[in-house]
């Protein structure tokens, strides 16, 4: 009997035109890997990072996240991974699944906008990210090295860094700030 099984499994690897949709599965279907799941083989590859996240299932950061061999545990943001430092504990804390949403109105409207299931994305399909007081970095680059000056309390575009000699994003918030239109400068 299981030498049947055998053969039978083995003619559905040889031929799998054959196998029937719905009663085997016919391919498994991979998707790209999540921010993540990248920073999780980045980590585990010696790249970066030392601190090796775990994701859920579905390619989200984990609620709880421990280091040090599971010594300390923090609860996470599903959507960034950031960790809540004022959750550490020795062992697993409990209440991480909804944490973050404690934290909400705490957030900066950079630190929203990330965090969002839908955030706001420059052009190139990159999230806009924030300096460490929450506010929105002024330079934001794509991984293609293109770079757009933004508003650092909105986030507004103002329009692509780089194009107008040696001028930085500070003097474009600037000029903007003064009702200039950095773009007619020359």
């Amino acid at each position: 009997m299981a030498v049947h099984r055998i053969l039978a499994l083995l003619f559905l690897i040889i031929v799998p035109q054959l196998v029937v949709e719905g009663c085997w599965p016919s391919k498994i279907e991979k998707r790209p890997l999540s921010r993540c799941e990248q920073e999780r083989a980045d980590a585990q590859a010696g790249r970066g990072k030392t601190f090796v996240k775990q994701c859920a299932p579905d390619g989200t950061y984990s609620t709880v996240q421990c280091a040090w061999k599971g010594d300390f545990c923090f609860c996470a943001h599903p959507y960034t991974g950031v960790l809540f430092p004022e959750t550490r504990l020795r062992g697993r804390p409990f209440g991480c699944d909804d944490y973050y949403i404690l934290r909400e109105d705490e957030r900066t409207p950079c630190e929203k906008q990330r965090d969002s299931d839908n955030p706001t994305v420059l052009p190139g399909g990159f999230i806009k990210e924030c300096e460490a007081d929450g506010s929105f970095k002024l330079e934001q680059c794509t991984a293609e090295g293109e770079c757009y000056c933004v508003n650092s309390e909105t986030g507004e575009l103002f329009g692509r860094a780089g194009g107008h000699g040696t001028v930085t994003c500070e003097e474009v918030e600037a000029m903007h700030l003064a009702g200039e239109n950095w773009s007619q400068r020359g």
